[in-house]
């Protein structure tokens, strides 16, 4: 039985904090810029069911009324790799990078008759692009995104936005994001996440 996260299974985040590092080495191709992310994805939900017959993974229900109980946790973490390619007022950049996607996502029948935990660990490398263009010296317009495709799976993201710094290394953003997960590996994830993200930042040079 295939289900989807929030129509079927109700499922709402419970936590969706983001937390980046970034470090411009400077010119020089043999040093790239480096980027750490990491987002924690949690989701909770309870769906009723009712039918003849419900399968999700080891969970046979026959027949049922029953209400399951949905738990996800996924560690989204990645490092990226970049090169800039223009040194005039549009910045641009490409590199690679490294995604790692490690977690869980449980269901259990709420009488307790039944359970199924789907494991996820998954290392890949993505292609990045990032740009950026400042108006003046204290706005920026910021767009970055990673993609990669292979074998009917593949995973892109994207974020774009302003950031706007207000008073010495202090700097506020608020940006659109958007991440899609295609894999078949024992399991199916077929997931889209989109949002808004507000954040303070503190920028030294």
């Amino acid at each position: 039985t295939t289900l989807r996260l929030h129509r079927d299974l109700g499922v709402a985040p419970r936590n969706r904090d983001n937390f980046f590092l970034r470090w411009d080495t400077g010119p020089g191709w043999w040093r790239p810029d480096l980027t750490a992310n990491y987002m924690r994805v949690q989701l909770y939900g309870d769906a009723l069911f009712t039918g003849n017959t419900l399968q999700i993974g080891s969970l046979n229900l026959l027949p049922y009324s029953t209400t399951v109980l949905t738990n996800v946790d996924i560690n989204d973490a990645e490092l990226t790799f970049s090169y800039p390619l223009t040194s005039g007022r549009l910045k641009v950049a490409t590199g690679i990078t490294v995604k790692y996607l490690n977690g869980s996502i449980d269901l259990a029948e709420s009488g307790g008759s039944g359970s199924d935990r789907q494991k996820i660990s998954e290392l890949f490398p993505m292609l990045h692009l990032d740009l950026n263009l400042p108006l003046g010296r204290y706005l920026n317009l910021t767009t970055t995104g990673n993609w990669i495709e292979a074998a009917g799976e593949g995973a892109y993201e994207f974020s774009g936005g302003i950031e706007f710094r207000i008073l010495g290394p202090l700097t506020l953003s608020a940006r659109w994001q958007q991440k899609h997960y295609d894999v078949n590996d024992g399991y199916l994830l077929h997931a889209d996440l989109r949002g808004a993200l507000l954040g303070a930042h503190l920028v030294f040079e």
